[in-house]
């Protein structure tokens, strides 16, 4: 019996797929055009409907990989989560960010990224000389933002930070959690999707955390594409990981601890949660040579740009 792991079949067809097609899509989104941003991710949609469905056609694929597929079938899903809903009461939307943060405190969250972010800034901040110019996209209450102005000067390496979200009111609670004792991290209004207001290479690295599987994969090619082009250096992207033993975690464990709002929202997180072939088609079309990993325990890795 071939011994071919399930996931190595998906990343052979996710690198033809991305040699196939990346380099038209990167001139799409060089060209700067009028609604270029939408012609790429229009055409990511289609190339991701027929990588959905070659990997799913392969009859002669290693039984491994079609048992991977009957589970890939059976733990994915299109539900929303209530944070997706526009309808959901302002108080359940707060009472779920609240334990969002108190899990990842509990889960070492950030010192974790940081584990794998800091050697990056450490190196550019000696490449390029000066403070490395940090975007983070989607900062939320901007409590990553928070850690990593600690680290910094901790560590001895100069950051100018950054925090983006697209709600004006999310932006202005982040202002308000950081003014105390962050006050020197600049907050802005900020698209993920759409930073047309951004100048290209304004910032060294962007970074994105626990976002992408909010989106459909045309738009998060998309958003890596718009990190693409506002950093100099690159992207950093962590994900939540679509692994046995976090949805385990989720159905099993979570409900001793935390409400049923953010027990449903953790299980459909870890179910919508992209493969990291996925993650691997997806940047590829976006950015030149992706860099995609596990993050331990329960994380995904995308990096994009200048391996610095």
């Amino acid at each position: 019996m071939s011994r071919t792991k399930p996931t190595r079949v998906r990343r052979d067809l996710a690198s033809s797929l991305s040699s196939e097609h990346g380099p038209a899509l990167r001139a799409i989104l060089k060209s700067g055009e009028a609604g270029s941003l939408d012609r790429f991710e229009d055409a990511v949609s289609d190339i991701w409907r027929g990588y959905r469905q070659a990997a799913i056609a392969m009859r002669d694929a290693p039984l491994a990989h079609r048992l991977y597929n009957l589970w890939d079938g059976l733990t994915t899903t299109e539900v929303l989560e209530l944070l997706d809903f526009p309808e959901t009461p302002e108080h359940v939307r707060a009472r779920i960010l609240e334990q969002l943060g108190h899990f990842n405190r509990l889960s070492r969250f950030a010192p974790t990224v940081l584990r794998a972010l800091g050697p990056r800034l450490t190196r550019l901040s000696g490449a390029i000389g000066r403070p490395v110019r940090v975007l983070e996209i989607g900062c939320g209450d901007g409590n990553f933002c928070a850690a990593m102005s600690v680290w910094s000067r901790e560590h001895g390496v100069p950051l100018e930070i950054t925090g983006g979200d697209l709600f004006p009111e999310t932006v202005e609670q982040a202002r308000a959690n950081l003014a105390a004792e962050h006050g020197d991290v600049a907050l802005e209004v900020i698209d993920a999707l759409d930073m047309r207001g951004v100048e290209g290479g304004a910032y060294d690295l962007a970074i994105c955390l626990q976002t992408l599987h909010h989106f459909r994969p045309g738009k998060v090619a998309r958003a890596m594409a718009e990190a693409a082009r506002v950093s100099r250096l690159g992207f950093f992207m962590v994900d939540v990981a679509r692994i046995p033993a976090l949805l385990t975690i989720s159905r099993l464990g979570l409900p001793l601890l935390y409400d049923e709002a953010f027990v449903h929202d953790a299980l459909i997180s870890v179910r919508k949660a992209y493969s990291r072939s996925d993650l691997l088609l997806l940047a590829s079309l976006a950015s030149h040579d992706p860099r995609v990993r596990l993050l331990p325990p329960f994380h995904t890795l995308v990096e994009g740009g200048a391996g610095i």
